[in-house]
C-alpha cells in the first residue's frame, strides 16, 4: 500500500536508524566515588544507623552524676553508642587499608614500613577499643 502512494521525486525520504543505546555508552562514575559511597554506606550499617532511624533512640542520658553514655541494657544503644561503635570499627577499616597500601609501595621499603606499622597499630586500637565497649556495655548491663 505504501509504495503505490504518490512521492515526489526531489523530496528523498529520510532513512533513519535509531539506535538503542547499549551499557557501554553509560558512563561510568569514578572509582573513588563508588568507594566513598561503599565507604558511607559501611559506617551507616557498622554504627547502628537502621536501629537509630527505627527505634530513633535519644543521644544519651543525663543523670545526677553526669551523661550516661552506654544504655544499661545489652539490645538498645544510645545515639553516641553508634557513633562512636561505627568510628571504632572505621578505624580498623583504616587501618586494613594501610596495611594493604603498603603492599603497593613495595620499592619504598621505608614508607612501606610505616605504612604497615600504622595500620597495625590501628588495627589492634580498634580490636581493643571493640574489646573495652563491649565489656563496658555488659558490665553496665549487669550493675542496672
Amino acid at each position: 500500500m505504501m509504495s503505490e502512494l504518490w512521492w515526489p521525486k526531489f523530496i528523498r525520504r529520510p532513512r533513519l536508524r535509531i539506535r538503542r543505546p547499549q551499557f557501554r555508552d553509560v558512563q561510568m562514575p569514578s572509582k573513588w566515588i563508588i568507594f566513598a559511597t561503599a565507604l558511607g554506606i559501611y559506617y551507616f550499617i557498622v554504627s547502628g544507623g537502621m536501629f537509630t532511624l527505627s527505634y530513633q533512640p535519644e543521644p544519651f542520658f543525663q543523670t545526677s552524676e553526669g551523661p550516661l553514655l552506654l544504655y544499661p541494657s545489652i539490645h538498645r544503644q544510645f545515639l553516641i553508642e553508634g557513633i562512636v561503635g561505627g568510628a571504632i570499627y572505621f578505624m580498623g577499616f583504616l587501618g586494613f587499608y594501610l596495611m594493604y597500601q603498603s603492599t603497593r609501595n613495595i620499592y619504598r621499603p621505608r614508607y612501606s614500613q610505616m605504612m604497615l606499622a600504622s595500620g597495625l597499630v590501628l588495627i589492634l586500637i580498634s580490636f581493643f577499643g571493640c574489646q573495652w565497649l563491649v565489656n563496658m556495655k555488659i558490665f553496665f548491663a549487669g550493675a542496672m
